[in-house]
């Protein structure tokens, strides 16, 4: 079971990406296995829009009983026991069953293949809470897609307006004109009044503070006698 938040304009989007017990398994690891999903629902914010995804190994049929859940686009007959399970988890946690909404050809609905290649099963489903239900916008299975598994590729398209991040503004950083220190008078004579000044500090000083004055007397010698460096006017790309 894998958590993934994003960030967005409006409101979060969190992913859980789940492998759900086969209808193999005994009762108590499925009681388990969704008792650690509600777990996992529970610590979600409520305004975030909850998607749940993977590997449910659950059939689902468009039955009386699951009309607040699912819809009829689905490749089944008969609803499996792990179908029930996952039908009564998305009534409780008001979500809905997102892979059975869209209608699209079988071919685009199996999720999974058995071994002798005569029958495909759709037990990979998509949900979400009924809140953000449009924030679904389709979900279809991807058969030319390699996923090296015997699982097909869901591909699930989502509306969601991520936020814009914005980044600190830099500090303005001062260009000196060092072009100036070419000239040997005006470099020897940059470099006495450094030599002058920096003999005045105290010798009995913090090293925090005597680094500090260092500083501040190359900053204040050097707007003094070298200069901000102009910035030139860009010629202009087109010539006359």
């Amino acid at each position: 079971m894998y958590k993934v938040r994003i960030k967005g304009k409006f409101y979060n989007t969190t992913i859980v990406n789940i492998y759900a017990p086969t209808e193999s398994v005994n009762e108590e690891q499925k009681e388990q296995f969704y008792e650690d999903l509600n777990r996992c629902c529970d610590q979600i914010p409520k305004h975030d829009a909850l998607l749940i995804m993977g590997d449910i190994n659950a059939k689902i049929r468009k039955e009386p009983a699951n009309q607040l859940v699912a819809e009829q686009h689905t490749i089944h007959d008969e609803t499996s026991e792990n179908g029930l399970i996952l039908c009564q988890f998305a009534e409780a946690n008001e979500l809905i069953i997102s892979s059975t909404y869209f209608e699209h050809k079988h071919i685009h609905k199996g999720s999974r293949n058995d071994p002798a290649g005569s029958t495909v099963n759709q037990i990979d489903h998509v949900l979400i809470n009924r809140r953000r239900a449009t924030t679904v916008e389709d979900v279809k299975t991807m058969r030319g897609a390699n996923c090296d598994s015997d699982h097909s590729l869901i591909r699930t398209m989502i509306r969601h307006e991520i936020s814009r991040t914005y980044q600190k503004k830099t500090k303005y950083k001062l260009r000196w004109d060092i072009c100036k220190l070419e000239n040997k008078h005006k470099k020897n004579e940059y470099q006495e009044h450094i030599t002058g000044k920096l003999r005045q500090i105290e010798r009995k000083q913090d090293v925090n503070e005597k680094w500090i004055n260092i500083k501040n007397v190359i900053l204040e010698l050097a707007n003094e006698k070298i200069g901000e460096q102009r910035k030139e006017r860009q010629q202009d790309w087109y010539d006359k």
